[in-house]
């Protein structure tokens, strides 16, 4: 899990940040390795009533599922493009 900072027309600058999460589901050698990206917006909601703590939750933006490769995968961004 990453916290990366990617192109977004919603702000002044230009960019925000944004949450990146990889799975890697590993098996056997016979079998080839599993995972999914997903990346997640932190929005501000409401807080309930006495808990402070939910006034932010997460949206999912984008899931890339049944993403397969041989090596697993590594997660990184470069000149604010998430690259998987």
């Amino acid at each position: 899990m990453r916290s990366v900072s990617l192109k977004s027309e919603g702000t002044l600058s230009g960019r925000k940040a944004y949450i990146a999460l990889g799975t890697n589901y590993a098996y056997n050698e016979d079998v080839t390795c599993r995972g999914r990206v997903v990346i997640f917006d932190v929005i501000d909601v409401v807080p309930e009533p006495g808990l402070p703590l939910t006034k932010n939750k997460l949206k999912v933006l984008s899931c890339l599922d049944n993403w397969q490769t041989s090596n697993g995968f590594s997660l990184f961004h470069t000149r604010n493009i998430a690259i998987d």
